[in-house]
């Protein structure tokens, strides 16, 4: 879509982040959310500058300014699920998000 330009995208995930104050708008009791918070910290969740990481590399690292359509996990391009690499689906995307960032 964008060959012969200098604009890339790019996808990624910044992985599950922890103590973000997400859970303020949750209507969870407050127990429930500090114990699975906790249980949760010590198996998969990232603090906030990890969760960073990725979004950082690929906005700001040199290398990667003629890197496009590429999926990033944890700073290394990943295979993204199968309905990621549906090109019917990415145009309806782009054409969705090109409507909503014109009307802004």
């Amino acid at each position: 879509m964008f060959s012969g330009t200098a604009r890339v995208a790019n996808a990624l995930h910044p992985g599950v982040i922890f103590d973000t104050n997400l859970q303020r708008s949750m209507n969870v009791p407050r127990i429930v959310l500090d114990v699975a918070t906790g249980l949760s910290n010590l198996l998969v969740l990232k603090s906030i500058p990890q969760g960073a990481a990725t979004q950082c590399y690929v906005a700001a690292n040199p290398a990667l300014e003629a890197v496009s359509g590429q999926y990033f996990v944890d700073c290394n391009i990943a295979k993204p699920r199968a309905d990621a690499e549906d090109p019917a689906l990415a145009k309806r995307l782009w054409d969705v998000s090109e409507r909503i960032a014109t009307a802004l």
